[in-house]
């Protein structure tokens, strides 16, 4: 019977059971690393460690099994990255204002040169306004619609409250659909 068809040693078992646990912190590091979500980290890893396991026989030198296994968190979590940026574009469709900052401008057979044209002009004209902005409301506008953040992730990592946060990007939005700039008091609140 061929090696890779015969059951998994328990000791290989024992061994990624042993490994996990040591090297929990480097493996959820590189989990957060990519994710940058504390509880996305973590079912990264839980995850990874069950393909892990249902992988094993796989696995041809044991003396990689470090690497194996830190590959496995990385590409799990490079998954989930991607699936979280999917669902999370269905909002931005829904503020066609902000579509084009987030899209790529590559051309395809059904657009029309002048169509990227206009698009490219716009992105331009997009990132010229986002320079005027006060430096919270443009941090906010930034990582909300071009780093795809969440509200609660802006707010840990600034220090504003959610509605601060809505505040800035509504004021944000407004400014960069070509509406007034705001007066110096207004930025003053804002830095």
């Amino acid at each position: 019977m061929d090696q890779h068809h015969t059951p998994c040693p328990t000791g290989r078992i024992v061994a990624l059971t042993e490994l996990f646990l040591n090297r929990r912190s480097l493996l959820k590091g590189i989990a957060h690393s990519i994710l940058r979500n504390e509880a996305d980290a973590e079912d990264a890893l839980q995850e990874a460690y069950y393909k892990a396991m249902n992988r094993i026989e796989q696995l041809a030198d044991e003396q990689a099994l470090l690497g194996w296994l830190c590959m496995i968190v990385r590409n799990h979590s490079l998954q989930m990255l991607r699936s979280r940026r999917v669902r999370q574009a269905g909002s931005i469709d829904t503020e066609p204002e902000m579509r084009f900052a987030v899209e790529s401008l590559t051309t395809t057979e059904d657009e029309s040169p002048e169509h990227i044209c206009i698009e490219r002009e716009m992105f331009r004209r997009t990132m010229a306004r986002l320079d005027l902005l006060p430096a919270n409301m443009k941090a906010t506008v930034t990582m909300h619609y071009l780093s795809e953040m969440s509200l609660s992730e802006i707010s840990e990592l600034q220090g504003h409250t959610i509605p601060a946060l809505k505040s800035y990007l509504y004021r944000g939005r407004k400014i960069l659909r070509g509406g007034p700039l705001p007066s110096p008091r207004e930025e003053t609140a804002c830095a």
